[in-house]
């Protein structure tokens, strides 16, 4: 990380993305009111597995909220009170089911779309080091490094390098230890945003 002085100037190499604001959707569903207060109810509850292998289960979603004829299903923070929740998805937004219509004879039609926002530099805090990009750097030969899958859930922070993180031990967006600077390279960087 560059020292910061008057002057100093960041390239597009050596940004980082902080914050990616996605919407999916919007998927259309004809069916009744008792179906989807059921999936509404089946997301808020159902497990999800780890895409990486690991065999982690978490819960991203909380109970959902029901105004009349919209549902809102939320992502869990991965912060309380400051202290990392772990299992806690490394997302933020909500999931927004819509009644458009009404019919009284048959289905009413439905749009579902998930408003949500990912934070990369976050995402990576909460990340192993990768000892393939650690030991790139210490020999100097990048042919073999790779980049891992990352973690879609908040876990508990993989133990620090001489202590190099911030002196405010709950922002979990600052990227200071050395091996997670490693990973943040601009070799590596578009490979762990694809991914």
């Amino acid at each position: 990380m560059m020292a910061f002085e008057r002057g100093v100037q960041v390239t597009a190499t050596q940004a980082k993305q902080d914050k990616i604001a996605i919407v999916f959707g919007e998927w259309i569903f004809d069916t009744s009111f008792t179906e989807i207060e059921a999936l509404a109810s089946y997301l808020s509850r159902r497990t999800w597995h780890s895409i990486n292998g690991e065999q982690y289960e978490f819960t991203p979603l909380r109970d959902h909220q029901r105004r009349t004829n919209r549902w809102k299903i939320p992502f869990r923070s991965h912060k309380r009170n400051g202290v990392v929740q772990e299992g806690a998805a490394l997302i933020a937004g909500e999931i927004v089911i819509q009644q458009t219509g009404f019919n009284n004879f048959g289905p009413s039609r439905y749009y579902c779309t998930a408003d949500v926002t990912i934070n990369p530099t976050r995402a990576l805090a909460y990340q192993s080091p990768a000892p393939s990009i650690v030991g790139a750097f210490r020999s100097g030969d990048h042919s073999n490094a790779s980049v891992p899958v990352p973690d879609l859930a908040a876990t508990t922070r993989p133990p620090l390098v001489r202590n190099e993180r911030p002196i405010n031990s709950t922002d979990d967006n600052v990227l200071i230890d050395r091996q997670w600077l490693m990973m943040a390279e601009p070799t590596y960087w578009p490979e762990f945003m694809r991914r």
